[in-house]
């Protein structure tokens, strides 16, 4: 990654999505085709912020004038911390994906986008297995809060996840000490491990030959998963 990106030394612009990994992120030659389909002149950016540091970012690049970010891991529970005010979906999940840098909000529109996908899907999963426990997975829970679906949550450290299911108040959803994929017929990897090409402990010959398995993240051709 060029010096220039990250979050110190970016120059001036209108939009971002801030993130470590970010290198991967494809939002910027999405945004900038949307912008010249729509005739609009603005610059958006893909930024490195390191973790510990997007509360001093996101004053920096308020004050270099972008308008709004997107965030992506491993920042999504900091952004709703920096916010001042947010909407009712980030405050239940405690994550936010979207920060309006003027006026210091914090919007969460990937329970949608994960809602929207399930709608793809050609049946309707009766069972989830969701890995991580930091906000991707968070919104998972959300939407199989809203659609009444049961299943299980894995981590590396199970505290962290019995934490977010007592916060989220989903008894329906059980701890995994190890991720049997035994009985699940989607399997949603919400941890980084694909940026990275980590290893997950899974056993696939566990899993129904139908079951889904839907990665959250993208960048790594060659991810385990």
């Amino acid at each position: 990654m060029s010096n220039e990106k990250y979050w110190r030394d970016v120059l001036p612009g209108d939009y971002a999505v801030v993130g470590d990994p970010i290198q991967h992120s494809r939002s910027p030659e999405m945004h900038q085709a949307a912008y010249k389909a729509l005739g609009l002149d603005l610059i958006y950016r893909a930024i490195l912020v390191p973790l510990g540091e997007l509360s001093s970012a996101l004053d920096h690049l308020t004050d270099l004038g972008y308008k709004g970010v997107n965030v992506t891991v491993p920042h999504k529970e900091a952004a709703l911390e920096w916010s001042q005010s947010a909407d009712p979906t980030s405050m239940r999940v405690g994550a936010a994906n979207t920060l309006d840098l003027r006026t210091k909000t914090a919007y969460n529109t990937d329970v949608k986008g994960v809602e929207a996908t399930l709608d793809l899907l050609r049946r309707t999963p009766r069972r989830v297995l969701v890995l991580g426990a930091g906000g991707a997975a968070a919104t998972v829970l959300e939407v199989m809060h809203r659609r009444g679906l049961s299943g299980a949550i894995w981590n590396r450290t199970p505290e962290r996840a019995t934490r977010l299911v007592r916060r989220l108040r989903m008894p329906s959803v059980s701890i995994l000490d190890v991720p049997s994929l035994h009985g699940f017929d989607l399997v949603v990897n919400a941890t980084s491990s694909s940026l990275s090409s980590m290893e997950l402990p899974l056993n696939w010959h566990e899993a129904d030959p139908h079951t889904v398995a839907w990665d959250l993240s993208y960048g790594v051709a060659s991810a385990p998963f």
